[in-house]
């Protein structure tokens, strides 16, 4: 399970395989004995169309999760008909996700509880089944194939090392593509991006012992600007307060005990939530992983560049957020190939400010010819 979780959805594979499911509970009569609920799921499954695969797994796992460790189920008597009962053992009140594993690695699925009216539409339902079963396995078949063809095409975009294949949309690789073929443009894309997103926030910090009377804040926020941060620009802005906050706890580790530390980042996580007007990101499930996001920007920053911070149509925070290691050698060999020419585009000096190179003046130009820039990476402002 863990593994699962530590690997970025495909969009576009989220999207295949949410029709896959729409299509078999569609066509299913065996699993559905209340039309109403069988409604309900498809209404859900099409509802999911339009919310990004990641947003919606980080919803339902923190659904799911909370499910598990705060209810109950009831012991509640239940009839079945020709069908073993399977006592909990006292102290017990659900399967463990061992035992469930270890029955579905067994080949055995569990059997769900009916009353005697099951067995009475059971041969019925099953012969519908049955008759459908050649036009569902070509449809399914299809779709399969389309799902194995969508990945080939993705892993031969742009040579993508094994380990982001499954990582990087195919959206994302035709992004890159039009950026590295109009370098000088992107460059002034970057450069703009740079400049409004550096300007557009402060942090006021000041570092003080445990001891310390004052009762000021550590670190307070200056937001000038407020962006989305679903969006575009409002990642660009996250990622890079999230690397100064790496940079703040990194300092704070070797001056502060363990303790301190972490009251610390959760109060400057709050602040930072309460700042940029976005309650939702203070939920216990978003401060859990903040630590994360923050070691990751400042890794990003020291090991591939500065500049990726600002191009999350390629590389989404979920992206680096989730990578090992193990990871960045081989991402910084992927970088270097592709982006390098990328690299002279911005530094940071030794206080952690953003120095950005003078815009050349093709952007400008670019926008004044009838040329496409068929790209995602579009946000910027001259």
């Amino acid at each position: 399970m863990s593994s699962q979780k530590d690997h970025v959805v495909d969009e576009e594979l989220f999207q295949f395989y949410l029709q896959f499911q729409l299509r078999k509970i569609k066509k299913s009569m065996r699993l559905w004995n209340d039309s109403s609920e069988k409604d309900a799921i498809i209404n859900i499954l099409n509802s999911c169309q339009y919310v990004n695969g990641n947003t919606l797994r980080m919803i339902f796992d923190d659904i799911f999760d909370n499910s598990v460790q705060m209810f109950t189920p009831p012991r509640t008597a239940v009839t079945t008909a020709n069908k073993p009962v399977v006592k909990e053992e006292e102290g017990h009140g659900s399967t463990s996700h061992a035992d469930a594993s270890k029955l579905g690695s067994e080949g055995t699925e569990p059997t769900p509880l009916y009353d005697s009216t099951d067995n009475e539409n059971e041969h019925t339902t099953q012969s519908d089944e049955e008759s459908q079963s050649d036009y569902r396995d070509s449809d399914d078949e299809e779709l399969k194939s389309k799902i194995n063809k969508s990945i080939i095409t993705r892993n031969n975009d742009l040579s993508l090392p094994s380990f982001l294949q499954y990582t990087v949309t195919k959206s994302a690789c035709n992004d890159l593509r039009v950026m590295l073929s109009n370098l000088r443009v992107t460059k002034d894309i970057f450069r703009s991006r740079m400049n409004i997103i550096k300007d557009s926030f402060k942090i006021h910090y000041k570092l003080r012992s445990q001891n310390s009377p004052s009762t000021e804040p550590n670190c307070r926020f200056e937001i000038i600007n407020h962006f989305n941060y679903r969006e575009s620009m409002g990642q660009c802005q996250l990622n890079l307060i999230a690397y100064q906050l790496g940079k703040i706890e990194e300092m704070e580790k070797e001056a502060l005990s363990t303790k301190q530390v972490k009251v610390n980042r959760c109060q400057y996580y709050y602040d930072l939530s309460v700042s940029l007007n976005e309650p939702k990101m203070a939920r216990d499930s978003q401060v859990k992983e903040f630590p994360r996001y923050c070691e990751r920007a400042k890794q990003v920053v020291e090991k591939l560049g500065v500049y990726v911070l600002f191009m999350p149509e390629i590389m989404p925070p979920t992206l680096y957020r989730k990578m090992r290691d193990a990871d960045f050698p081989r991402m910084k060999d992927y970088l270097d190939s592709k982006c390098s020419q990328f690299k002279d585009i911005a530094r940071l000096d030794g206080n952690g400010n953003l120095i950005v190179s003078e815009q050349t003046g093709d952007l400008s130009k670019f926008l004044k010819t009838d040329i496409p820039y068929n790209s995602r990476f579009v946000d910027f402002s001259l």
